[in-house]
């Protein structure tokens, strides 16, 4: 049995961790690895078309790389200049890869996701919960191909009285296209109209309904779930950056942290050129930490303190904004009241009149 026969959970989860590990990692080896597995894995579900359609992706990276570095121009190396004088960096060009690179591995493993996760899996997951975004994301995954089915079936239609889509000279191909076009708005257009009342008819819209699920999460599942999210392994070293910080501060770290079987130890630390991390100091005897145990986790407390960007002004023990402030909308109220007074007595002056 294959993976899409798992549990629909395990689908979503899956898929959400890929696209998750592909987007926030920025590291060229994890980037290799993402796009590796995108690759091969959309072939597997996809075979010959999906093949083609991320050979596809490659000059689109290419393109969006160099459109990116003549648009930024941050960074020391320069390469050459474009038409219009300004520098472009390797530093630039690079990282329009990585962005590049990261859009391709999401396309990869989104075409996997519609192949993997049906609307029946959809509705399952989302159904109890929100049922019209259920219903939502089941017509969106449902519309792209039942649209290419009937655009394929009006373009027979269409041929058969010599009004295809690749019949003609250039100018009647174009109107025949047009012609396909309209014909598809207009099927789906009813199509949507008889879903709606079909749906209507059947009492979507009332409270109470019941679902049916054939569904079941059995081991094979709960092994799938336990292997991809292990939690923090005993006796291990791992690097700690803090991604984003809280407005107006600093980001702190980076750091180092080694757990034990009972206790943990952070160690500052300070980046590579590579991007891994050392230790700052080799004297340095880190800050202990606390290992909680659980039922069946291990859970590390620690408190990160970050600084503030800037300045802060002294106090000079003056008394502040209030009274600006007071009299600030003392003065719209003021201005308000006169402006109504004017408008009521104009219009008497009018109805007088």
């Amino acid at each position: 049995m294959g993976f899409e026969f798992c549990h629909p959970a395990v689908n979503f989860i899956f898929f959400a961790a890929a696209l998750y590990g592909s987007i926030a990692f920025s590291h060229p080896v994890f980037l290799a690895i993402a796009y590796a597995a995108a690759f091969a894995y959309s072939i597997r579900r996809g075979g010959r078309r999906a093949l083609v359609f991320d050979l596809c992706l490659v000059p689109l990276v290419l393109v969006f790389a160099l459109c990116y570095a003549g648009s930024h121009h941050f960074g020391v190396t320069v390469l050459r200049q474009n038409f219009i004088g300004n520098n472009m960096t390797a530093e630039s060009l690079v990282y329009g890869l990585v962005l590049g690179v990261r859009a391709a591995c999401v396309c990869m493993w989104c075409s996997a996701l519609f192949r993997v996760v049906s609307s029946d899996k959809v509705v399952y997951l989302f159904g109890r919960v929100s049922p019209r975004l259920a219903l939502f994301l089941t017509i969106l995954l449902r519309l792209i191909p039942r649209l290419n089915r009937e655009a394929g079936r009006i373009n027979l239609a269409q041929k058969g009285i010599g009004r295809g889509s690749n019949q003609g000279n250039v100018w009647e191909r174009l109107v025949h296209c047009l012609r396909i076009f309209s014909m598809l708005i207009t099927w789906l257009i009813q199509a949507l109209a008889l879903e709606a009342d079909s749906m209507k008819s059947r009492g979507s819209a009332l409270r109470g309904r019941t679902a049916f699920s054939i569904y079941r999460f059995d081991n094979r599942d709960r092994a799938f779930v336990i292997a991809l999210f292990s939690g923090i392994r005993r006796n291990t070293t791992y690097d700690l950056r803090e991604t984003q910080a809280p407005s107006n501060y600093m980001t702190a770290g980076p750091w180092i942290l080694e757990v034990r079987d009972e206790d943990a130890t952070l160690y500052p630390a300070t980046e590579n050129p590579d991007g891994t991390l050392e230790k700052a100091s080799d004297t340095d005897t880190g800050t202990a930490l606390t290992v909680t145990t659980g039922t069946d986790s291990k859970v590390l407390q620690l408190t990160i303190q970050d600084t503030l960007w800037g300045y802060k002004l002294p106090d000079t023990g003056g008394a502040g904004t209030t009274s600006y402030t007071a009299g600030g909308l003392a003065l719209i109220f003021g201005a308000a009241t006169l402006l109504y007074s004017h408008c009521r007595r104009r219009k008497e002056d009018e109805a007088s009149s």
